[in-house]
């Protein structure tokens, strides 16, 4: 489409010469929120406010993976997004210890009739008209 120069690298360079020149009324903002990137991913340009601690938090992380920072963000997205509704390491281990604690009790020993008569009972209350209620 021409007007392109060039963008220090061919897959940047080649996107941006297939795209078709600005018009006097589109906003440069609009064109540009989406770029392309070397290893042919299209990413969207946005924008987040972060208390300082966590713009510290990314820094550091960045400069400790020798990563850019929308690179820390997209792995730690990405690996939020795998853990969502999975349980941690503390809550697997609670719900484990009670289970134990559970099945460390000791069972109750009732004669088969007297569990058939229960479930009998409960079974023709189920049937009933509806649950009784104390006034």
């Amino acid at each position: 489409m021409g007007g392109h120069t060039n963008f220090g690298h061919p897959a940047l360079t080649r996107w941006a010469a297939e795209m078709p020149p600005l018009q006097a009324s589109e906003p440069c903002s609009a064109f540009r929120s989406v770029w392309q990137y070397g290893n042919g991913m299209a990413q969207t340009k946005v924008t987040f406010a972060l208390d300082e601690q966590t713009i510290r938090r990314l820094g550091n992380s960045a400069r400790r993976a020798n990563k850019p920072k929308s690179a820390v963000v997209r792995e730690a997205l990405a690996d939020y997004h795998e853990r969502i509704g999975r349980l941690s390491e503390a809550e697997r281990l609670s719900l484990l210890t009670a289970i134990d604690q559970i099945a460390s009790r000791p069972v109750p020993r009732r004669s088969e009739s007297d569990v058939d008569q229960e479930i009998a009972a409960v079974r023709k209350a189920r049937r009933g008209p509806g649950r009784r209620h104390s006034s």
